[in-house]
C-alpha cells in the first residue's frame, strides 16, 4: 500500500489509527475512512444504505468505504478489506483468494468509463452489472447490481438466431398418417443447400423424401425408423437434390422422437461434404499411386516407427525376397533372418540415426530367405522428419547385391584363369587397351621388354 505500512502481528496503521471493521449489525453496516471527531464521511453514510454489494473509491484510487454486503457477495470476512488500501492491491489480493472478478473494477475508475456498466462475476457464479458514478465529495461509488435474467422470449429468440446461422440445413421433419415427410420448419439457409425456396420446402403437398437420391431413399427411411423406435441419434450420409448442381452429398445428424398428438418429428441437421468427400477421395487416389509406385521399386523398402521400431509398411519386393507376407511383418519389431548379423552392431547404427538425422549405410549382410535361399543386402537407413522437426518413422532401403557379387566374383576367377594361362607360355604375352595402355602382361613379356611402362 502506497504511503502506509501496515503491522501484520499488531494489525495496526503505522500512525496507530485502527483499521475499521465490517461487522454484520447495523451499527457496523459500512466502513470508513473518519475524521478525528469520529464522525464518518458522507460516502461512509451512503454506501451503508445501499442494499447491494458497493464500495467507494477516492480520487487516489484507494478505497474509503464500503458495505457488508460487498463481503457476502464475494465469501470473505470483514477484516479482509483495509479501509485506505490502493484498489489496484485489493483487486490483486481478491484475485489471489479465488475472486478475479473484480479486475475489471479498474476500468470503471477512468473519466471515460463513469456512467458506465460492465459484468462481474462472484465467487458463487452470480452475475453483477457494475456500475460508477461521481458522488457528492467527488469520489466513485461503484455499484455491484444483479443481472437482469433473460427472459423466455429472449432466449427463443436467442436460440432461433443460432439455428438460423447454422451452416446447412437445419429441418423439422414430421411423419403424416399418409406416410409423407412434411418439412415443417427449415432454417433459411437450406434454400442454398437444396436450390428450392422455403415455400417450395415448407409446403404441405410436399414430400421431402422426394429431395432424396433414390439410392440413399431407404437408408435415410430406415434411420428415421430406428430413431423413432429407439432414442438412437440419426447419422448418415446421403445424397440429396440440388436443383443447381444435381446431386449432392451430405451429412446427416438429429434424433426423432413422438409428439404430444402422437406424431413423430425428427429435428435433423444436414451438411454438405462433397468438397470434404472430394477432398478425400483426391487424398486416397494419391495414397493409392504412392503404394503402386513403391510396391513397383525393385528395391526392397519398409518403413519402422522410430519409437517402438515396429514395421509400418512394406513393399511387395521385401515380401518377395523375405518370404514372409506383409500382413505376418507389420507389427513385428525383427524378422530375425540374418543370423551372422551382429544386432548389437544394428542398434548402435539405429541409435546414431535417431540422434543425428543423417542417412546411415549398414554393412553388407547375408540373409537365409524363404524364397530364394541365401542372399546378400545392402542397406541404407534415412530418417523422416515431419513438418513440426519431429522424427517419427525410419526409411529402409535395401538392395538384393546377390547377382552383382557373383557376377564380380565370376569375373576375378576368369582374370586369375587368363594369367594362369598367360603364364603358362613359353612367349611374352601383353594385351593392350584402345588408349594403347598394357593391360595385361606375363612374366615372359616382362623379361623381354623390361623398359615397359607398368600395367594401367
Amino acid at each position: 500500500m502506497t504511503g502506509i505500512r501496515f503491522n501484520i502481528r499488531q494489525r495496526r496503521f503505522k500512525n496507530n489509527k485502527k483499521r475499521d471493521r465490517v461487522g454484520p449489525d447495523a451499527n457496523h453496516a459500512s466502513v470508513s475512512a473518519r475524521g478525528t471527531a469520529g464522525v464518518a464521511s458522507p460516502s461512509a453514510a451512503l454506501v451503508a444504505c445501499i442494499p447491494c454489494p458497493a464500495p467507494v473509491v477516492d480520487g487516489d484510487r484507494k478505497i474509503s468505504a464500503l458495505n457488508y454486503p460487498l463481503c457476502e457477495a464475494f465469501g470473505v470476512r470483514a477484516g479482509f478489506f483495509h479501509i485506505g488500501e490502493a484498489i489496484a492491491d485489493f483487486v490483486r489480493r481478491m484475485s489471489l483468494s479465488g475472486s478475479p472478478g473484480l479486475l475489471v473494477i479498474g476500468d470503471l475508475l477512468n473519466n471515460d468509463s463513469i456512467h458506465k456498466n460492465t459484468k462481474i462475476v462472484s465467487r458463487n457464479g452470480t452475475v453483477y452489472d457494475a456500475r460508477a458514478c461521481q458522488t457528492a465529495d467527488n469520489r466513485t461509488l461503484i455499484t455491484l447490481v444483479n443481472a437482469p435474467a433473460q427472459s423466455d422470449a429472449n432466449l427463443d429468440k436467442i436460440a432461433r438466431n443460432i439455428v438460423e446461422n447454422l451452416p446447412g440445413a437445419v429441418l423439422s421433419l414430421v411423419r403424416q398418417p399418409d406416410g409423407r415427410l412434411q418439412c415443417g420448419y427449415a432454417s433459411p439457409l437450406s434454400q442454398g443447400l437444396f436450390g428450392r425456396g422455403m415455400d417450395e420446402l415448407t409446403s404441405p403437398r410436399a414430400d421431402f423424401r422426394d429431395l432424396i437420391a433414390d439410392e440413399h431413399r431407404w437408408a435415410f427411411d430406415d434411420a428415421f425408423r430406428c430413431g423413432t423406435d429407439t432414442t438412437a441419434s440419426i447419422k448418415l450420409e446421403i445424397r440429396v437434390k440440388n436443383t443447381a448442381s444435381g446431386l449432392v452429398l451430405v451429412r446427416c445428424f438429429g434424433a426423432a422422437s413422438p409428439a404430444e398428438d402422437g406424431t413423430v418429428i425428427c429435428d435433423i441437421r444436414m451438411r454438405d461434404v462433397e468438397d470434404r468427400q472430394r477432398v478425400a477421395d483426391d487424398r486416397r487416389r494419391l495414397r493409392d499411386l504412392l503404394d503402386l509406385v513403391i510396391d513397383n521399386i525393385p528395391f526392397m523398402i519398409n518403413v519402422k516407427d522410430a519409437h517402438n521400431r515396429t514395421f509400418i509398411t512394406v513393399n511387395r519386393a521385401f515380401e518377395e525376397n523375405t518370404g514372409l507376407s506383409r500382413n505376418y511383418i507389420l507389427g513385428q519389431k525383427e524378422l530375425h533372418l540374418d543370423a551372422e548379423l551382429d544386432w548389437k552392431s544394428r542398434n548402435v547404427h539405429y541409435d546414431q540415426l535417431l540422434e543425428s538425422g543423417d542417412p546411415v549405410e549398414l554393412p553388407e549382410m547375408i540373409v537365409e530367405t524363404l524364397n530364394k535361399g541365401r542372399r546378400i543386402l545392402k542397406s541404407r537407413k534415412f530418417s523422416l522428419i515431419d513438418q513440426a522437426g519431429g522424427l517419427n518413422y525410419i526409411l529402409w532401403i535395401t538392395e538384393d547385391v546377390t547377382e552383382r557379387r557373383n557376377s564380380e566374383t565370376g569375373i576375378r576367377h576368369s582374370e586369375q584363369r587368363l594369367l594362369d594361362a598367360a603364364e603358362s607360355l613359353t612367349d611374352g604375352v601383353a594385351l593392350f587397351n584402345s588408349a594403347n595402355q598394357l593391360v595385361m602382361c606375363n612374366t615372359r613379356y616382362r623379361t623381354m621388354w623390361p623398359g615397359r611402362e607398368e600395367i594401367a
